[in-house]
């Protein structure tokens, strides 16, 4: 290599220390495709609606009882499994939805998804305890505050991904992303109404439990426009 060819890569480096950020990045931003967490997280759902009946027995002291009797006995925690069935139901349509309008990962989002996992892997638990005592106020807050927490997920990774159009597409309608913002907060914001209600009246609490099932199975502007961006 000629002294002139040293002296111009010499240049050339110095250049880019001038440039700044300016300057071009020797490594792109790492953005894969949505499909692998996608995976992961249906799959976690799937094992926490599975976890959701193991809680689902007869008590062994029952066992002398007439069969409708027993059944009778444990109607708390069916009501419990089936509310919080349509509940996690409801977070798994609406992960689909998000990650239908979200077109790229990036290792940030990564993170806000494996939160929100957590918070839903957490689900069965209050889940048992509320049906174990509906009536009781802690009972009902510690289920209202898990769901406030996976709420509080989804407002994270949508916040992110929308935001100057980080992970969505660039032309993406923006009513779609009002109404996606909109489905993602109601829900938090109704289970926090629920958390703070125990203190005065359990039943309402149980009340706006059932109500979110409801206003989320519904169809709504947001299901059909969303598959077509």
């Amino acid at each position: 290599m000629s002294a002139v060819d040293s002296e111009s890569r010499v240049e050339a480096l110095l250049n880019l220390d001038v440039l700044g950020e300016d300057a071009p990045s020797p490594m792109p931003t790492a953005v894969m495709t949505t499909n692998r967490l996608e995976a992961f997280s249906d799959g976690v759902f799937a094992v926490v609606i599975t976890l959701l009946v193991l809680d689902l027995r007869l008590p062994a002291d029952t066992a002398p009882l007439p069969l409708l009797q027993r059944l009778w006995l444990i109607w708390p925690k069916l009501a419990a499994y089936a509310m919080t069935f349509a509940i996690t139901g409801i977070y798994w349509v609406g992960h689909h939805g998000l990650f239908t309008l979200i077109r790229r990962v990036d290792r940030n989002l990564m993170w806000m998804n494996l939160y929100l996992l957590m918070c839903v892997s957490f689900i069965p638990f209050p889940a048992s305890v509320m049906g174990a005592d509906p009536k009781d106020p802690l009972a009902i807050r510690l289920y209202a505050a898990s769901l406030v927490a996976v709420g509080l997920g989804f407002v994270l990774i949508w916040g992110y991904a929308s935001n100057c159009r980080r992970l969505v597409s660039a032309d993406l309608d923006p009513a779609i992303v009002r109404i996606a913002w909109a489905r993602c907060t109601v829900a938090p914001v109704v289970y926090a109404a629920a958390f703070l209600t125990s203190w005065f009246h359990p039943w309402v609490s149980l009340s706006l439990f059932l109500a979110v099932p409801a206003l989320y199975i519904a169809p709504s502007r947001f299901d059909p426009r969303q598959f077509k961006t």
